[in-house]
């Protein structure tokens, strides 16, 4: 009987003791867990004024230009619209630059294929290369004493000549794109003719028939031959070359391909965006209605994404001017891709 007693008192003792363990387990953890909260807790408290502090002074930078412009936009308005100009402007230009780079980067390391692109980048790759070299030039320029004051002054009188499209409205945008479309016709047209005659292309031919024409590549081309065709096509022949007139073209192809697989691209388009994808293909459109413009472009989409013509024919397309007007009055349904 003692000895069951006994047992029984050992056994209380040992679960007792097994329940003190626990219990104390448990308080350490729970302690541990206050003491992390409690340090959470002060690091919240420091950061939180910081980031305060933080957003208080943007909001206040933010309310103090909403009053400078309204400021300025009721006494000045001639002097805000500028003001307006520079910074959409630069916000736009600084937009494009970075999404550039960001493009070229992606398909140096092959991160995405060039029909992957929207139609907004392509056109991006297409326009920057110049615009990038235009405001380097700039740049530089403004470094030397006179020649910055004058250029300075030339910003105001020939927004055309030191400006890039970003900082233009769009009727300015309309004027100097017909401008340096008509310069370029008139400086490399009849060369590039004479060109194509040595190779006996027909330059009467129609769009339709183009893709049956023969050219040689361009690297057999004579100096002069690629001179004009590059200035043509705004390319540098020293830094690009060859290769540049070879991406150019392949860019503009999936731009067309683009327009192509979207049946309502062109007829949704505005003027703006007319004048663009014309600027951008070395079209003229003075004298064109809209609906002109939207013809020519829907045939040019239909014939050009052809996939015998080469890139060589291509890129003289421009110069076909009897098949272009021609393309511009006769219009036939987009056939399907």
């Amino acid at each position: 009987m003692q000895g069951s007693i006994k047992r029984e008192a050992v056994a209380r003792y040992h679960e007792d003791r097994s329940n003190r363990k626990v219990l104390s387990r448990l308080g350490i953890c729970k302690l541990k867990v206050l003491q992390k909260s409690n340090v959470n807790n002060t690091e919240h408290a420091v950061i939180s004024p910081n980031n305060r502090l933080n957003s208080t002074a943007n909001n206040q930078r933010k309310g103090l230009m909403q009053q400078y412009e309204s400021l300025l936009s009721r006494r000045y308005p001639k002097a805000y619209a500028v003001h307006r100009m520079v910074m959409d402007g630069c916000k736009w230009c600084w937009s494009d630059i970075k999404t550039y780079y960001r493009l070229k980067k992606d398909l140096r390391t092959k991160t995405r294929q060039i029909s992957e692109l929207k139609r907004s980048e392509l056109e991006i790759l297409l326009q920057c290369p110049s615009e990038i070299t235009h405001i380097i030039t700039l740049l530089m320029l403004l470094q030397i004493p006179v020649v910055g004051e004058s250029l300075c002054v030339m910003l105001v009188f020939f927004p055309r000549l030191i400006l890039t499209r970003h900082f233009w409205t769009n009727d300015q945008r309309k004027r100097f794109w017909s401008t340096s479309l008509k310069r370029t016709a008139q400086m490399h047209f009849d060369p590039l003719r004479k060109y194509l005659q040595n190779f006996d292309i027909n330059v009467q031919t129609p769009l339709k028939e183009l893709k049956k024409l023969e050219l040689p590549e361009m690297n057999t081309y004579s100096l002069g031959h690629l001179y004009h065709l590059s200035r043509l096509h705004r390319v540098s022949l020293l830094t690009g070359g060859v290769r540049g007139l070879h991406d150019r073209a392949e860019i503009l192809r999936h731009l067309d391909h683009s327009l192509k697989s979207e049946h309502t691209a062109i007829d949704v388009m505005n003027e703006q965006q007319l004048y663009e994808q014309f600027y951008l293909r070395r079209l003229q459109y003075d004298g064109l209605s809209e609906e002109k413009m939207k013809c020519l472009l829907k045939n040019w989409v239909q014939h050009l994404t052809d996939p015998h013509l080469k890139a060589s024919l291509f890129l003289h397309i421009p110069i076909f001017e009897t098949a272009l007007k021609s393309a511009a009055e006769n219009l036939k349904p987009i056939q399907k891709c």
